[in-house]
């Protein structure tokens, strides 16, 4: 989950370790940094989720400065939502 909206979980369960966005700003708030990147990277390597919604538009640069593991989801339809593709 990108962005502060809770909402989406009520019907689904957390992917990531990034459920409250005011504690991931550290990390996603600061993608021009290579620690911050690295540890997004870190956290989500073994285990990705299967959607990211993204609220903030932080998608195209996260593909763009972690392609080995962005580069594996497709946006679905126009909308924020992005899928895990094998």
């Amino acid at each position: 989950m990108l962005g502060p909206d809770l909402n989406y979980y009520q019907h689904n369960h957390l992917g990531s370790p990034y459920l409250r966005w005011d504690l991931a700003q550290p990390y996603l708030g600061r993608l021009h940094y290579y620690d911050a990147l690295f540890t997004v990277y870190q956290d989500l390597r073994k285990n990705p989720p299967t959607y990211i919604v993204d609220l903030q538009g932080l998608m195209p640069e996260l593909q763009y400065k972690i392609p080995a593991l962005f580069q594996r989801y497709e946006r679905v339809g126009n909308g924020v939502f992005y899928r895990l593709v094998q």
